[in-house]
């Protein structure tokens, strides 16, 4: 290259003298000349594999089954438009519902993902990405085996939670036939003998009879001659078991006896001692009809169901603790009934525990209320689940291994889930403050392990933890603060998860997400709403095994600051995109399905829309029935504002002779096609623009065999600068500034980016994009590229050049255009 020789010499006959030397000299200087050059200038050994090509060409194959009849506008970006200003389109189309998209275009090498946007006729777009494998980007949006509607523009009938036998009228009044308002005297623990006379028996096992009062309490006349009638000659008694009574055997036998003794008044039960009972003071049905504000200890000492307990509730209760511990058992298989009209308030600092398959049923019109505790635990078999179709309003509520369906209204501040499978079937309205923390709320996780299913509306003001949750088809869940899916257990081989009903809608504050899988539906859409991450269970560099998001999920991602140290940088919404939308994780150097085992059939529908426009009407109506219609609060979708585009841009880079110094300036042309607007590209029109020149000689820009663009003016009139000045490579005397000039060119017929001859006239010699093997005199570079300032190698404006330069096959290398020295670039 031949710069600066005007202002050495000083007349034009030195100058053209010189000029003529040079081009003499350059027609001498070989291929093999060049390369030995530019092996010495850039201190590289340039391979023979080494093509410059820095492009790759990529088939489209985009299956859209979605909405019948519909046709759809197809975009493929470079980038992600939902995150800037633009969206870069490598290329657009058109298809049908039902037909596959093809398109062969050009993008940059190291791009191994790329961005669809897919607009419908209604101008609703959703975005997915796609990876680029062996040349491909293939992909089925929508269900694979069925076309899933459009939307949903009213709640399902019948959610998908399941529904327990409710309990009716009957149900509870009858726990009020034969029940007994609670005293001092029939609230005390009828096993102990209260330090009155008392029957105490014993087995001798040697004479298989029962011993009585062989501990020397004793009792009247009438009850020794009632045992030694009824008990002794047909019972064999073992702490409390009793045998052949009567032919009656085991568990029988035990009730039947019960049954007699209890009606004669003498014994009601027995463990070890019995005492002496009446009518009076042996209860098994207790009612609260007016007010009561104290503890019964009974509730909590009966071990079968035959002999459980019962509370029916239609006025007030206020619990106190029986014995000044803080809690109030309900044990045994007993019943808590609190009937239309009732209340049950347990206040703050007391806690009403129920065990041993115990119920609590809150019937419409019934109410639970205070600042105290709620304890379900060990289990509830069926028929004996906790119940609630009134309200409930209470500090904590701990499911710990229980079983609990809400009709009504649940309100509390903390609710709570134990080690075991604890299990939450909402079918109404749930209000809860927090979830899943310790009650002291100090920061550290506690109670993981509750599984949610939810069937109307979810609430939740702060944070919530969770094992297991379903959102039913037309319901509505919301977080306020940070939702943690936890990778634990409760006791079971169940993997945690997520499930997404169609029609439903879940708002997220933040999501921590441990290894839990994401579910949607496969016939219509879910509308999943996210602020923020702080946690994914993903570096980023392995495929995703656990997690994934899969099926019909419309999801929406508010750009938030990630939590520190995440792998994925400290973008929410890019962690989130790069990690849900089809499942996808980043094998080698490319992004590679692993939904092949994990989920074969689905992996594919999971879409990215901007917040509150996902093509999906959901009818919302307070007015609901409980369980069965109207439980979501709705979504208007709104049709999205036109993304703004732009044509992707090439830049071709020449060196205007063998002898190069590399600074790459002087012609350097940008490519593109051509834009009509702010949203319309016309691919039948290329826009070229001419940016610089760092070149004495006279250049001419041809392209192909269709002669001299720019209407064929050399590059320096093109520029309106004068002949033989550098323009727009520094600054100075020596230098001009002009605006770089566009003109407009018709595409040639199979054009291609990556291969377009665009080349360069020099004093007579002809410049063609270098080929592999040759010296780079000129490159083709897949970007809106800065070129380094005058006198500038390339080797020193982009250090990775020179390796990309020696190693052309490693992936480290192959973005040297992104990563300049800024202060070095033009």
């Amino acid at each position: 290259m031949i710069k600066g020789k005007n202002f050495i010499m000083n007349t034009m006959a030195a100058v053209v003298m010189g000029m003529a030397i040079a081009a003499c000299s350059d027609d001498l200087f070989t291929e093999q000349d060049a390369l030995e050059h530019a092996n010495k200038v850039l201190g590289v050994d340039i391979p023979a594999d080494q093509d410059w090509n820095l492009a790759s060409s990529v088939t489209a194959e985009i299956l859209i089954n979605k909405d019948y009849g519909e046709t759809y506008t197809i975009k493929v970006y470079s980038n992600d438009p939902l995150t800037e200003e633009y969206g870069t389109v490598l290329t657009e189309g058109t298809v049908e519902n039902g037909q596959i998209f093809v398109r062969q275009f050009e993008c940059a090498s190291t791009d191994k993902r790329l961005f669809l946007g897919v607009t419908n006729s209604r101008g609703y777009t959703f975005y997915r990405t796609a990876p680029v494998v062996d040349g491909k980007l293939s992909l089925t949006i929508g269900s694979s085996s069925t076309v899933p509607s459009r939307g949903i523009l009213k709640s399902p009938t019948t959610p998908d939670v399941p529904h327990i036998t409710i309990p009716d009228d009957a149900y509870a009044k009858s726990f009020l036939e034969g029940a007994k308002e609670p005293t001092d005297a029939n609230t005390i623990d009828n096993h102990d003998d209260g330090g009155g006379s008392a029957v105490w028996w014993s087995w001798a096992g040697d004479a298989n009879t029962l011993q009585y009062n062989p501990g020397g309490f004793t009792g009247s006349d009438e009850d020794r001659t009632f045992f030694e009638t009824y008990c002794r000659p047909y019972t064999l008694f073992v702490w409390g078991q009793a045998s052949n009574y009567f032919g009656y055997t085991g568990t029988e036998a035990t009730q039947y006896l019960y049954q007699i003794l209890s009606e004669a008044g003498k014994w009601s039960s027995w463990v070890n001692g019995v005492t002496p009972a009446s009518d009076e003071t042996y209860v098994k049905k207790f009612k609260i009809t007016d007010y009561y504000d104290k503890g019964i200890n009974v509730l909590s000492t009966e071990a079968g169901q035959g002999d459980a307990r019962s509370v029916y509730i239609s006025g007030k209760w206020m619990v106190a603790s029986p014995d000044n511990s803080g809690e109030q058992r309900v044990g045994g298989g007993a019943v808590i009934v609190v009937d239309d009209g009732g209340e049950l308030i347990i206040p703050e600092g007391m806690t009403m525990t129920f065990v041993n398959q115990a119920r609590l049923v809150v019937m419409p019109g019934g109410k639970i209320t205070g600042g105290g505790k709620i304890v379900v635990t060990n289990g509830n078999a069926e028929g004996l689940e906790g119940y609630n179709g009134g309200t409930i309003d209470i500090g904590t509520f701990n499911n710990n291994a229980g079983t609990f369906h809400n009709y009504g209204t649940f309100t509390c501040t903390n609710l709570m889930g134990g080690a075991g499978l604890s299990s939450f079937y909402n079918h109404a309205v749930v209000h809860i403050t927090r979830s899943g923390k310790a009650e002291s709320w100090g920061g550290n996780y506690d109670t993981p392990n509750i599984r949610i299913y939810n069937a109307c509306h979810w609430y939740c003001d702060e944070d919530m933890r969770a094992y297991i949750l379903e959102v039913a088809q037309g319901s509505y869940f919301k977080v306020g603060g940070e939702l943690f899916m936890s990778s634990g257990n409760d006791g079971t081989a169940d993997d945690s998860y997520v499930a997404l009903g169609s029609a439903s809608l879940t708002e997220i504050g933040t999501l921590r997400n441990n290894n839990t899988s994401w579910i949607g539906p496969k016939n219509g859409y879910a509308i999943l709403e996210v602020g923020g991450i702080t946690y994914l269970n993903w570096t980023g560099d392995e495929p995703i095994q656990k997690g994934y998001f899969i099926n019909n999920i419309a999801m929406s991602v508010d750009d938030k600051t990630m939590g520190a140290g995440q792998a994925h940088g400290t973008d929410a919404y890019v962690a989130m995109r790069d990690f849900i939308l089809n499942g996808y994780g980043k094998s080698n150097d490319y992004f590679s399905p692993i939904g092949q085992t994990a989920c074969p059939d689905g992996n594919g529908s999971a879409v990215l829309v901007e917040k509150g426009c996902a093509d999906i009407d959901i009818y919302g109506d307070d007015d609901y029935e409980a369980g069965k219609c109207g439980c979501t609060p709705g979504y208007e979708s709104s049709v999205p504002q036109r993304k703004k585009v732009k044509p992707a841009i090439w830049s071709y880079a020449f060196e205007d002779s063998p002898r190069a110094d590399y600074d790459m300036n002087d012609v350097v042309l940008k490519v593109s096609y051509f834009q009509k607007d702010d949203y319309t590209i016309d691919t039948t029109k290329l826009d070229v623009t001419l940016c610089c020149t760092g070149a004495s000689l006279n250049i001419y820009v041809h392209l192909g065999d269709k002669g001299k663009i720019f209407g064929g003016q050399e590059v320096h009139a093109a520029l309106s600068g004068t002949s033989g000045m550098f323009v727009n490579t520094g600054n100075g005397d020596k230098f001009e500034r002009r605006d770089p000039i566009t003109v407009q060119v018709a595409t040639p017929k199979d054009f291609n980016f990556s291969t377009a001859d665009f080349w360069v006239e020099a004093s007579g010699r002809k410049i063609h994009i270098s080929n592999p093997g040759q010296d780079p005199h000129a490159v083709i570079i897949p970007a809106d590229w800065r070129w380094p300032k005058e006198w500038t190698s390339i080797k020193d404006a982009y250090p990775d050049f020179v390796n990309f330069a020696n190693d052309p096959q490693n992936p480290a290398y192959t973005e040297w255009y992104k990563n300049p020295v800024e202060d070095l670039l033009y």
